[in-house]
């Protein structure tokens, strides 16, 4: 249901709900921390909401995990979705003084149902097998070799080459006319803070171009033969996901020089880099589940409709599952433990297509004549603690 409310007020209920998350971050509670996504320490938060036991209840009104043992058995439960327990109102108001129980929550003041991010599990696992592509990706690695043979100077490695490149391949697996690939190439960058705006109200002008760029593709992809929902999260959160994932490995490689040395030297490690870097790195950093029913988990009393947040990033470096797991480091024989993605997720639909695509490019980039090196200070995009995804990676060829 559309919540009808004009954009002045959906901006001062964007305002008043983050200032809220800074009111619950001065608790020190760590994961209203991650949420406001600020200047502290994710590495540092994940170690703390671990110290909290193996589910704890946050201020922010979640339980939560970083726990890599109940993190799993969470992310497998059936009583655990994206599916909403409540209906959207039809409208929405916020009083002229609003005080915490007047401010309805962030899913009802920018619901997202076209991005299609609030499905039962069931529906994400039946997506997910419409989707799957077919062993490796050849075009992609031709591709990626194509945008960085004879590059000189600095360049974005993620606006100038692992974006495009992501929205081509994208593009090429819904079967999307060549003539509408620029302009769904330019709508996918708007779509970029979709995971992370579920979680944390992004700016006015980020939410109503990111609600813009959802319509628009939805509308590119209705002729399409590939099922209309399959399609939209692909286009939704596939560039993204994969951009975000190629460029996460890549910036782990750089941080660890003797591991990128490794891979140059046998570039048939490329689908190793990129479990590792799904472990390291991922590019879904935790997922909101959702208590289709009252539930005990831990001892812990979950009602039905709350919110149980698994800290992906943080339960992928349990340190009681990895060794020194903090470490990028391609010689791990497990680093497929990791919960990057999730059965029944959304995220989940789009990991064949970018796990695919991800090898190609690191297959490419590690035999490439020349190295990748660092050319400045890698950015990340504010208010993002679902993906803490890059907002620049400057690179150079040498």
């Amino acid at each position: 249901m559309v919540v009808k409310i004009d954009d002045g007020e959906l901006g001062r209920m964007l305002l008043t709900l983050r200032g809220f998350q800074w009111v619950y971050g001065v608790k020190d509670d760590p994961y209203a921390l991650l949420l406001r996504a600020a200047e502290d320490d994710p590495q540092m938060l994940g170690r703390e909401v671990r110290r909290r036991g193996a589910l704890y209840r946050s201020v922010a009104d979640a339980w939560v995990t970083a726990d890599h043992t109940v993190a799993e058995r969470l992310l497998a439960d059936p009583r655990m979705s994206h599916r909403r327990m409540r209906p959207v109102p039809a409208e929405l108001v916020l009083p002229d003084d609003p005080m915490p129980w007047d401010v309805p929550p962030l899913d009802d003041v920018l619901p997202l149902d076209r991005a299609r991010l609030d499905l039962p599990r069931a529906d994400y696992e039946a997506l997910r097998g419409l989707v799957r592509p077919a062993g490796t990706d050849g075009p992609a690695e031709e591709a990626w070799r194509r945008a960085l043979d004879g590059r000189a100077g600095p360049f974005d490695l993620l606006a100038d080459v692992a974006h495009p490149l992501a929205a081509a391949g994208v593009a090429e697996l819904i079967g999307l006319p060549a003539g509408s690939r620029p302009r769904f190439e330019v709508l996918a960058r708007d779509t970029r803070m979709a995971l992370d705006a579920v979680l944390c109200p992004p700016r006015l002008e980020t939410a109503l171009a990111l609600t813009a760029a959802i319509e628009r593709i939805e509308e590119l992809v209705r002729p399409l033969p590939l099922d209309t929902t399959a399609a939209v999260l692909l286009a939704v959160l596939g560039v993204s996901v994969t951009a975000d994932l190629v460029c996460g490995v890549v910036d782990a490689l750089l941080e660890h020089p003797r591991q990128y040395g490794l891979l140059r030297k046998d570039p048939g490690l490329a689908a190793q880099a990129v479990e590792e870097g799904l472990r390291h790195s991922p590019p879904v950093r935790l997922l909101r589940l959702i208590a289709q029913e009252a539930a005990g988990i831990e001892g812990c009393p979950v009602g039905a409709g709350e919110s149980v947040v698994v800290l992906v990033e943080a339960a992928n470096k349990d340190p009681r599952v990895w060794t020194d797991p903090g470490r990028y480091d391609l010689s791990r024989t497990d680093s497929a433990r990791h919960l990057t993605f999730g059965a029944g997720t959304p995220a989940s639909v789009v990991e064949p297509a970018a796990r695919a695509h991800a090898v190609a490019a690191v297959t490419a980039i590690a035999s490439m004549p020349t190295e990748l090196r660092r050319a400045g200070v890698p950015r990340r995009r504010p208010r993002s603690p679902v993906t803490r995804g890059l907002l620049g990676l400057p690179v150079t060829m040498s």
